[in-house]
């Protein structure tokens, strides 16, 4: 399997000395070069809040809806975003580790250099989204929804993808042989390029009225 070179967040050790605690944010808010431990941001509304250069770690955001956001050069360690609307958004150079994002939405967004480990996301909705040079390793994505979204030097290894809708994304190229497809909705001609196991190209084959019989 091909490997992807993700370009890192670009953090400064001096972050570690700027420590905050945020309980709030309004629109076109700017956090930069900055630590947050063991916080929690509840049932906010904003536009256009900019995060760069900083790490959040056991963070909690819930109910909370960030459109066009804005997240530069960061790393989540044991977040909790689940349930949390970021759409219309752009993430680069971002590190979501070990975090929740049960029904997080992430709509309409781009994606470069980022990486999902060992996180779990069942449920997310990454319809429409622009997903570039960037890894979903280890991660659950059952019931996700990447519908209409377009791939690029993206690798997806190992992760739970059972019943995840990928009907029409952009697949050529994506790489899935690692992963547990079951159920998977795509449609025929979404399958052009998209590489899979001789048993996974099996279960598709359903879709082409196909029986397989031993």
């Amino acid at each position: 399997m091909a490997k992807v070179k993700i370009v890192p967040p670009r953090i400064s050790p001096s972050s570690e000395y700027n420590r905050v605690q945020v309980k709030r944010l309004n629109d076109e808010d700017t956090i930069s070069n900055f630590v947050m431990n063991d916080g929690r941001i509840e049932y906010e509304i904003a536009k256009h809040v900019r995060l760069s250069g900083g790490v959040l770690r056991n963070v909690t955001v819930e109910e909370t809806t960030l459109e066009s956001l804005d997240m530069i050069d960061m790393r989540l360690e044991n977040c909790d975003l689940s349930s949390c609307k970021m759409t219309s958004s752009r993430f680069e150079r971002v590190e979501f580790i070990n975090c929740r994002l049960m029904g997080t939405v992430f709509s309409d967004s781009t994606f470069k250099d980022c990486m999902f480990k060992a996180s779990k996301a069942s449920y997310s909705i990454f319809g429409f989204v622009d997903i570039k040079n960037s890894l979903f390793e280890e991660t659950m994505l059952e019931n996700s929804n990447f519908q209409d979204a377009t791939f690029k030097y993206t690798l997806f290894d190992d992760c739970n993808m059972q019943g995840t809708q990928m009907s029409g994304a952009k697949l050529r190229g994506l790489d899935l042989r690692t992963c547990n497809i079951e159920g998977l909705g795509i449609r025929i001609e979404d399958l052009n390029g998209l590489k899979v196991t001789p048993v996974q190209a099996v279960d598709f084959s359903r879709l082409m009225g196909l029986v397989v019989e031993p």
